[in-house]
């Protein structure tokens, strides 16, 4: 019965026993387990104690059955694991200390390689922009650092477009020095202008003081000097001109003086060809938008004070109006007249001026009416009789033969019409005061202190500035805007620059620099040509491919645009010699006494100017023309087109940092000159589609109705703004429109060009010479902008492209004024417009989840 019972562990020795004795047979020279001598006190387990006869079955045995039921596996994975680790403890020889040691570097082993899978699977990729080449020369760093000055990198472009483009605007613009001094809205475009203005008061402050009397460089001296000297004059000689002026216009009747022998078209003339004011209709000279696209006199609507007909629609307690009829008193007041008086000059002043504008717009209102018609002075004369319009015409170009044959140019004959009715039946006081006021109006801002001050008044209600704008920056402004061709010629070659007095002899008068060389270091011309040539074929294929359009205007702007040339800067002959610029301003002699006097001698020199486009100019004086215009009024561009050369003419002022420089990324400078490339190629487009409409329709023209498609587009892209698409002005939509257009033209061209870059295909026609490739400008290298290489170099045009949009965010009244006064949008309304209207800038920063509203296209 006992035997039929054995411990578990006495079984387990034996079979152990067993095994040892079986490997001993077999391998006699191995020393196994037990192959120890035998130890007499040691006590064998056969003789152990047995257990007691009461144990029950489950507890101490277990059953002898030959069954595989009755004899389970037994589970040694534990056992197997002590005896591997036992076994490398073994073959390793360590003992207990140094087993402490193998499991700490054990276990340091098994962490290092778990740490590495972990590595290895949630390891970060790296992007291909992290591994490119980035540009680390100067002009590189100077692109990224005007970049990042206004643009904030670490906003998401999809959620927060404006801020991420232009976030740090307002701050930057907090610490300018023309901080609360701008005129109107500060923005892209008024940032370059101050760094420009500075420039030059710079370069005007360096300029010898003694050289010739008639060279361009002492006037340019003289004038910044006489204007910076205006703060101290008094109102005694700021106000001799102007009464003289006044003298000779027969008297004011507001003053007392008589007008029994006041004859209006005898001062209506004088007030024109000799001042230069233009009330009631204003005459001028253009290029004609028929065949041959020469010089033609234009009759225009005349001028008024607001800067604005919308003003006159305004409420009388209209801060605005208000202000000017405050203007109009005060000036009454220094002149002498008392208050009631002066208060009612004001009134009767803006009233008349207000039913002019009535009368214009009554006029406007006809679509039948002709516009841009090309008559016979003689006919017009029929039609507005109390205009003397041929004395006015002979008085300011006596050297044109002007006769009543002459063929001139009328913007609006209806309005023509009205303007000599409304002339007709006005009473010669209220004609006196408006001509009067008209030439105090142009003197105010160059006159006294006092005068100044209350002008000053009026622009702040019209602008909204704090602080009036430091005078330098007044005075070098107004010798830029009088003497532009003159500075640049100067900046562009200083080696016409006088330095002795000794060196102004005969021969400095046709000096000839033979150092001179224009700004075309690296072959920087050549880059501009690629950029304009590509973007000129672009807009041609565009054309091609436009089926809305007929065949022949097609073929036409088609021939024109593959005819048309590029000019960069002055041209040659033009800057090569003194003597050119020198008799180009022989007209204009700064005057040292008044200031005041200036303005009458700059009109003689206006006169001039206008005189010789009627006449045979030169292909350099027809280019100097459009780069120059110099009317006020004309838009002074980086880039114009004179449409009779059907040439783009570009100033080294754009080609100049920190606008523009060779060595800048490719996507910086295409976004800017660029941009400018292809809004003067659409405005060439517009041009020749003028002048094939006259070629198919003759010289009558009458006004261009907006169709159902224009209106609907207006408000398509305007859905987002208050504004009343009747009270619009036509030029800001006409720019609105070219915004859209070009920003869309602008990517389609970069993508292309890049493409051409990439595949080295030559630019059609792009005059460049064959020994300049891709690789003379670097553009095959491709490399990562400092600061920036997070975006390619489409991200970075699309960067570049929306700060030329950047504007103060804060909302201001000039915002709700800005259209009326400079016909066009606030710049951050454009932004909005642009970044839901066209949908290529927002895919271009990958962006899905945009409000993307399509319109169609007007142009």
């Amino acid at each position: 019965k006992d035997s039929q019972f054995i411990q578990p562990a006495v079984l387990e020795d034996q079979a152990d026993m067993a095994e040892e004795a079986a490997e001993e047979t077999k391998n006699p020279n191995a020393t196994g387990k037990y192959t120890k001598k035998y130890d007499p006190e040691e006590i064998s387990p056969l003789k152990q104690p047995k257990q007691p006869t009461n144990a029950t079955n489950q507890d101490t045995s277990v059953t002898i059955s030959d069954s595989p039921e009755a004899n389970p596996p037994k589970k040694k994975t534990k056992y197997k694991i002590a005896d591997h680790y036992e076994n490398a403890i073994a073959q390793l020889e360590l003992n207990k200390r140094s087993q402490s040691v193998f499991l700490c570097l054990l276990a340091l082993c098994i962490i290092l390689a778990i740490a590495l899978i972990g590595m290895i699977i949630f390891w970060p990729k790296i992007y291909d922009y992290m591994t490119a080449d980035v540009c680390v020369e100067k002009e590189c760093l100077d692109a990224s650092s005007q970049i990042l000055r206004w643009s904030n990198i670490s906003l998401d472009p999809c959620k927060e477009p404006f801020e991420w483009s232009c976030g740090k605007f307002d701050s930057e613009f907090q610490h300018h020095n023309f901080h609360g001094m701008q005129r109107g809205e500060w923005n892209f475009d008024s940032n370059l202008e101050y760094q420009e203005i500075s420039d030059i008061h710079s370069f005007i402050s360096k300029l010898p003081k003694e050289t010739v009397s008639y060279s361009a460089q002492v006037k340019l001296k003289v004038l910044h000097k006489n204007c910076m000297d205006l703060e101290s004059s008094d109102d005694i000689e700021g106000m001799t001109t102007v009464n003289k002026a006044i003298a000779n216009l027969d008297g004011f009747w507001i003053l007392g003086d008589s007008l029994l022998v006041w004859d209006f078209r005898k001062q209506f003339i004088k007030l024109q060809s000799e001042y230069g004011v233009s009330p009631f209709v204003r005459i001028r000279v253009e290029n004609r938008k028929s065949h041959p696209h020469d010089g033609i006199i234009v009759i225009d609507e005349g001028e008024v004070s607001l800067p604005s007909k919308m003003f006159y629609r305004l409420g009388p307690r209209s801060e605005i109006i208000e202000g000017f009829k405050i203007l109009l008193r005060d000036v009454a007041i220094l002149m002498g007249v008392v208050h009631d008086r002066a208060k009612q000059f004001a009134e009767d002043i803006f009233n008349y001026e207000k039913r002019i504008i009535n009368t214009i717009n009554v006029t406007q209102q006809n679509d039948d009416r002709e516009i841009n018609r090309e008559i016979s002075l003689g006919s017009v004369m029929k039609i507005a009789p109390s205009l003397p319009l041929l004395d006015i015409i002979t008085s300011l170009y006596p050297n044109s033969r002007v006769t009543e044959n002459t063929i001139v140019l009328v913007k609006d004959l209806e309005v023509l019409r009205s303007m000599s009715i409304v002339v007709s039946t006005t009473d010669i006081q209220v004609l006196n005061m408006y001509l009067i006021w008209s030439l105090i109006r142009r003197y105010i801002p160059y006159i006294s202190r006092d005068y100044r001050i209350a002008h000053e008044e009026f622009e702040r209600k019209l602008y909204g500035f704090r602080e009036p704008r430091p005078k330098w920056y007044f005075c070098t402004k107004l010798v830029r805007d009088w003497m532009y061709f003159g500075v640049d010629a100067l900046r562009e070659n200083q080696q016409l620059i006088v330095v002795h007095q000794k060196d102004t002899t005969h021969e400095s008068k046709i000096f000839f620099s033979e150092k001179f060389t224009v700004d075309r270091d690296n072959q920087s011309d050549e880059l501009v040509k690629l950029i304009f040539f590509h973007i000129r074929n672009e807009l041609k294929g565009s054309v091609n491919d436009d089926g809305r359009i007929t065949d022949s205007l097609r073929a036409y702007i088609t021939d024109r645009l593959s005819a048309i040339s590029l000019q960069i800067g002055i041209p040659d002959d033009a800057v090569h010699a003194d003597e050119f610029v020198n008799s180009y301003y022989e007209d204009f002699t700064p005057q040292k006494l008044y200031f005041v006097n200036n303005l009458r001698h700059r009109w003689k020199f206006i006169k001039a100017r206008m005189e010789k486009q009627l006449a045979n100019q030169t292909r350099t004086e027809k280019l100097i023309s459009a780069l120059y215009p110099i009317n006020d009024d004309q838009e002074k561009r980086f880039v114009q087109f004179h449409p009779e050369l059907n040439t783009v003419v570009v100033s080294r002022r754009a080609l100049r940092r920190p606008y523009f420089h060779q060595n800048y990324p490719l996507s910086v400078n295409f976004a800017r000159i660029g941009k400018d490339f292809i809004e003067i190629i659409v405005q060439a487009i517009k041009f020749h589609q003028e002048s094939h409409k006259r070629m198919q329709n003759g010289t009558k023209t009458t006004p261009t109705t907006e169709n159902q498609v224009i209106r609907e587009t207006f408000k398509c892209l305007t859905r987002t703004t208050s504004y009343d698409i009747t009270s619009v002005p036509i030029e800001a939509k006409t720019k609105l429109y070219v915004e859209v257009e070009s920003n869309r033209i602008l990517l389609r061209a970069f993508k292309s060009f890049l493409k051409s870059i990439d595949h080295n295909h030559p630019i059609y026609d792009s005059t460049v010479p064959d020994t300049v490739t891709y690789d003379s400008f670097g553009l095959r290298r491709r490399l990562r902008q400092p600061g920036l290489r997070v975006f390619s170099e489409e991200e970075l045009l699309v960067l570049t492209q929306l700060q030329r949009y950047c504007a103060l965010s804060e909302g201001s009244p000039y915002d709700r004024i800005k259209i009326f006064l400079e016909a066009e949008f606030p710049r951050k309304e454009i932004f909005d417009i642009l970044w839901h209207h066209v949908p290529e800038l927002s895919s271009a920063l990958s962006c899905d989840n945009v409000d993307i509203k399509e319109c169609r296209d007007v142009l």
